[in-house]
């Protein structure tokens, strides 16, 4: 879009003298023409030109581009109630057209010419408003193109936070990644020989086993609450908002080439390394519980496997777990509370900026816990279904928690991600309303 810098000239014909000149002696009764003219003519004299020149536009700083937008902003009241004033005007112009037409007294011209002063006055609004459109278009642009300069460079500042995030956990992913290889290896055989032993076949008791599966169960647990806990949350809150940063960037290239693709290649590869040791942790856990508990009590028949998937569910559902169902669930209503009070708060005048800012920032916190919680509720969910081993699916006090578990983890999934859309679409009107 241009603005070609030329102010919409006052038609010629939109005149007290070339109407009286027009109209000769018609009738004695007034028309209101006349008034219609000097309404036109000081509307248009109430306009500012000045604010939509080229020179007004043509800004460098962002500074200068707000000031010009704001002015802009403040004077479109003037420019609604121009275009206003010449409809009102076109439509008094037609309507006497048509009255002097039907009139075989009244010369044919005068009637036309109404129409013709019609179609300028209200081609003159239309190019009045489209000039003053184009022009704060402009604007806008220029300050899009601002911001993403400053955006790039919150962005870029946000990156190198998450990089030493990733750096420190790489620091300590191939070594925990090859700890759990290890751990799986040596389960592994002790799972063979919980099987031979459970078979009669064994010279030692069975006990014997118990300590090095509960010794497996637990450091996988502890590298879970490590690598998938506090190292893993506080780069993923990052990456988040450096996610939500690069959005509102469109047209800067070179930052995408040199920036903003590495970062998410580097942010996808940190994802996929989260997600193996989940598998890999989860599967350890799982499987250690189970060898403990056929240690414990021998090969489960099916009222102990009863049993073992209650405990389970009794942990999927336990209110006391930061990442149980029902927790779960509070986080995705306080976003969508949080949601609700950002957009009233965007209502207010004035403005409680550092309210809408609170808010934002535990909306944000609520949906990173979110993630959390629904990573580890699919882990567990997997584990508890492992319990099994494909047995007695068809028992409905086993296949019922399990599918129970299943589709409460499938819900919370399809409303975490409804209330974060909503979300979403407030984040650039808060962030527009903090400036």
């Amino acid at each position: 879009m241009s603005l070609d810098g030329y102010w919409p000239a006052f038609p010629k014909n939109i005149d007290e003298r070339v109407w009286q000149k027009k109209k000769g002696i018609i009738t004695a009764k007034k028309t209101g023409i006349s008034e219609k003219i000097n309404e036109a003519e000081q509307a248009f004299k109430k306009l500012k030109p000045f604010l939509y020149a080229r020179g007004a536009i043509d800004v460098d700083t962002r500074e200068e581009a707000e000031k010009a937008s704001k002015a802009m902003f403040d004077d479109a009241k003037n420019i609604i109630a121009f275009v206003k004033t010449m409809d009102e005007f076109a439509k008094h112009c037609e309507s006497k057209a048509a009255e002097f037409h039907k009139s075989k007294l009244i010369p044919k011209g005068v009637g036309d010419f109404l129409e013709e002063m019609a179609g300028d006055g209200r081609k003159l609004g239309a190019d009045v408003k489209k000039h003053c459109d184009t022009a704060r278009k402009e604007v806008e642009e220029i300050l899009d193109g601002l911001s993403e300069d400053k955006n790039a460079v919150k962005a870029k500042e946000r990156i190198e936070e998450v990089n030493n995030l990733i750096d420190d956990w790489n620091k300590h992913y191939a070594g925990e990644l090859k700890e759990l290889e290890e751990m799986e290896k040596e389960l592994a055989l002790l799972g063979k020989e919980v099987d031979h032993r459970l078979g009669g076949k064994g010279d030692s008791p069975i006990q014997e086993l118990k300590e090095p599966l509960v010794r497996i169960r637990d450091e996988a647990q502890k590298v879970q609450d490590v690598m998938l806990g506090k190292k893993a949350y506080a780069a993923l809150k990052v990456i988040k908002e450096v996610r939500g940063i690069i959005k509102k960037i469109k047209n800067d290239k070179v930052f995408f080439k040199e920036t903003g693709d590495p970062f998410e290649t580097r942010a996808n590869k940190f994802l996929e390394q989260r997600e193996k040791l989940n598998t890999v942790s989860s599967s350890i856990i799982g499987e250690a519980a189970i060898s403990v508990s056929l240690v414990e009590n021998g090969e489960k028949d099916e009222d102990g496997v009863i049993k073992e998937v209650a405990k389970f569910a009794d942990i999927f559902y336990d209110n006391s777990s930061p990442n149980s169902v029902a927790k779960t669930r509070e986080l995705i209503d306080d976003v969508g509370e949080k949601s609700k009070e950002i957009i009233s708060g965007l209502k207010k005048q004035p403005l409680e900026k550092e309210a809408l800012r609170a808010l934002r920032q535990k909306a944000d916190d609520s949906i990173v816990k979110i993630e959390n919680s629904l990573f580890a509720l699919m882990g567990a969910l997997k584990t508890s279904a492992r319990l099994t081993r494909g047995r007695f699916q068809n028992n409905p006090m086993i296949g019922t928690p399990l599918k129970k578990m299943a589709l409460d983890v499938d819900g919370l999934k399809k409303d975490s991600k409804k209330k974060q859309e909503v979300y979403e679409q407030l984040v650039p009107l808060v962030e527009n309303a903090l400036g």
